[in-house]
């Protein structure tokens, strides 16, 4: 039987990333998850099976039209930046910050009419959305480097994909930067893998059995791929959110690129 954790277990992964340019390899194998690993016996994964599973999952990050990132101080003074698991959340939170931008030079206009004109810009017109891959996502929120610089990244699921997690596991909020992950435990692809979905209405689209919709998160479970015992932890795959393949192909073509660019070392950050 495959052995799945719960959601709600907590995950820490740390990554030192000495130069923003790095493989896909390096990134994962220099976490703290992987010398862990590598110390049992009972492994049965490696860095380049995590990346084999993460890798053609887009996510998608606001940046400029140079792929610079937007990122905003929060409550905690940390400077945040965002992977979206879907195309259509970094629409919708653009949206917002723009459309909440608007309204507030609108009323700057209104209440001080002598504000110099540069300082009434909405730095979001600038903004459009990039494309990245799971794994360079899962690598640049452990980046070490990027957290001394007071830099930090986070994967954000969408506000549905919440709410649907919440209400399988009975808990009243999700930790920031966890992402959960649906699944149903009879259900297996035609070559035997057992699918992975970050959204549980693409599940259930795919699934027609009475089996229970079950809950697990994405960082806990590549930890346990790395240290867990059981064989059937290699036969998991993950399922991207639908029309996210099409929309990341978009997005390449729209910057006239090989890749979509995500700049490192820049930011744009927004107060």
């Amino acid at each position: 039987m495959l052995r799945l954790i719960s959601f709600l277990i907590s995950c820490t992964v740390a990554t030192s990333l000495s130069s923003p340019i790095v493989t896909r390899r390096t990134a994962l194998l220099s976490s703290t998850w992987f010398p862990i690993a590598s110390a049992s016996a009972a492994t049965t994964a490696s860095p380049e099976t995590l990346i084999d599973l993460l890798k053609d999952i887009p996510t998608f990050a606001i940046v400029d039209k140079q792929g610079v990132p937007y990122m905003v101080v929060g409550e905690d003074a940390k400077v945040t930046g965002y992977f979206f698991t879907s195309y259509e959340e970094a629409k919708r939170i653009l949206q917002t910050a723009d459309a909440s931008a608007d309204k507030l030079v609108r009323e700057l206009k209104r209440e001080q009419p002598n504000t110099d004109p540069k300082d009434l810009i909405n730095p979001w017109k600038l903004a459009t959305i990039t494309t990245v891959p799971l794994d360079v996502a899962v690598s640049l929120t452990a980046n070490t480097v990027a957290k001394t610089a007071k830099n930090y990244f986070k994967i954000a699921p969408s506000a549905n994909d919440i709410e649907d997690a919440l209400d399988l596991s009975g808990q009243a909020d999700l930790e920031e930067g966890k992402v959960p992950l649906f699944y149903v435990e009879e259900f297996r692809s035609p070559n035997g893998q057992q699918p992975l979905y970050f959204s549980k209405s693409q599940l259930l689209n795919d699934y027609r059995g009475d089996g229970k919709v079950q809950v697990t998160e994405l960082f806990a479970t590549l930890k346990e791929i790395l240290v867990g015992e059981d064989p059937d932890l290699l036969k998991l795959t993950l399922i991207p959110p639908a029309d996210s393949i099409a929309r990341a192909h978009k997005i390449t073509q729209q910057f006239k690129q090989e890749k979509a660019p995500f700049v490192l070392g820049q930011r744009i950050i927004i107060l």
